[in-house]
């Protein structure tokens, strides 16, 4: 008995299942009397920007024709993939009943929750918006400052689209590249101030778990016909929030992927990171940041396109400060997206990657490859010792751009 609540889990597990583990689950449900969706082919996605233009081919459809496994490819993209097809999940168990007057709870504020709840509200359902920030976008509101390779086109919900339009709100030119604070300001704060939505989002609560009432985990009589409990912590102290259904859609921002090779912090990690010497994210480099990083020794540890971005911005402010010096690690023997520059689907993402593949060529970026963190240690001067299983790198600080991984401790007490 799988509990019917969409959760992030329930994307991770189709983002990396395989062909034959998601047509053997359709089948279980075919047999068992579930019901599923109308698939009759899985299709394979190996990059996100082909699952975006595999989502859009079934934009419009009543129901999705496709089950589309997104290989390796979670977080940003899987959080497009529900966007875009929110109904493609398998393996789960319809609810036996309506649980009437109940909302589906959205857990995020941000790109995802509010064109969930504009869906829900589509399809004559109450929406409940549970943000843990202090405004809608809150993770949007710590990356403003840089500016994405995907075009508004990639980032506006049709479903909030109609929502804002019928307001009067005047949609931006589709091939334009938005900032974060351009999708803050410009997209999801307008979206949250009107009136059908702004009175089912609730700031400032924190999900902490959720659970069905009254039952644990390794109780089946009469699961299904109980709603689920959200445990919030909210201005108003802890309480459980009811709700017929929810979706996971707090993203994975505020879980970064540690330095440490084996998937857990390194030796030393956790101490450099209080002390300050470790940053996350996208840092304000040339903005809010630059005194934290101008004339510094600087290692970057990532080789993705957040690593890129902060290498770049990295050797512009070295222009204005010359002491400031570039290291950047990566595991593999070549950076994977130095081959990237030409032809690449998103033009702003090819030009970010040829930019860095050049900045190498000039030596403008010491790059130390194979490099697999073991610990960390803060030196006498003030700066770190990161050490792999080769080298030592020393820097004054270290921009840790490897990835981040989605918070799957709220639904340990759900069945999925």
């Amino acid at each position: 008995m799988i509990d019917s609540w969409l959760l992030k889990a329930e994307v991770k597990l189709a983002s990396s299942a395989t062909r034959a583990r998601l047509l053997r689950e359709r089948r279980r449900c075919q047999q068992r009397g579930w019901k599923v969706p109308a698939a009759k082919e899985v299709l394979r996605a190996p990059q996100g920007y082909e699952l975006l233009l595999m989502c859009q081919r079934f934009l419009g459809r009543p129901a999705p024709t496709a089950l589309i496994d997104v290989g390796a490819n979670t977080g940003y993209w899987a959080e497009r993939f529900l966007r875009y097809i929110p109904a493609t999940y398998v393996g789960i168990e319809p609810d036996r009943t309506t649980r009437p007057g109940l909302p589906v709870v959205v857990i995020g504020a941000g790109p995802t929750g509010l064109a969930t709840a504009a869906h829900l509200l589509h399809r004559g359902l109450e929406p409940l918006v549970l943000e843990a920030g202090s405004q809608v976008g809150a993770s949007v509101a710590e990356w403003r400052h840089v500016r994405l390779f995907s075009p508004w086109r990639f980032n506006l919900d049709p479903a909030s689209v109609r929502l804002l339009t019928a307001a009067g709100w005047r949609p931006p030119e589709p091939g334009e590249l938005p900032t974060g604070g351009d999708l803050l300001d410009r997209y999801l704060r307008p979206l949250a101030a009107l009136p059908a939505l702004a009175a089912h989002v609730r700031l400032r609560h924190r999900v902490v778990t959720v659970t069905r009432r009254g039952v644990d985990k390794l109780s089946s009589a009469g699961r299904q016909e109980l709603p689920f409990a959200v445990r919030v912590h909210a201005p108003g102290g802890e309480r459980d929030l009811p709700a017929r259904a929810g979706v996971d859609a707090s993203g994975t921002w505020g879980q970064p992927n540690p330095l440490g090779a084996a998937g857990i912090p390194a030796v030393g990690e956790p101490q450099a990171s209080a002390a300050g010497k470790i940053v996350t994210g996208l840092p304000d480099i040339l903005g809010a940041d630059r005194a934290r990083f101008a004339g510094r020794r600087v290692l970057v540890v990532g080789a993705g396109y957040s690593a890129a971005t902060s290498l770049l911005a990295l050797v512009e402010l070295r222009g204005q400060a010359p002491a400031t010096e570039v290291v950047w690690a990566v595991r593999a023997a070549v950076p994977r997206l130095l081959g990237k520059g030409e032809d690449n689907e998103l033009p702003a993402r090819g030009r970010l990657a040829a930019g860095l593949a050049s900045l190498l060529r000039r030596g403008e970026i010491e790059l130390v490859t194979g490099f697999r963190t073991t610990s960390v240690s803060e030196l006498a001067g003030g700066g770190l010792e990161v050490v792999g299983a080769r080298e030592r790198l020393k820097a004054d600080l270290v921009v840790a751009a490897t990835g981040f991984r989605p918070d799957l401790g709220i639904g340990r007490e759900l069945r999925l």
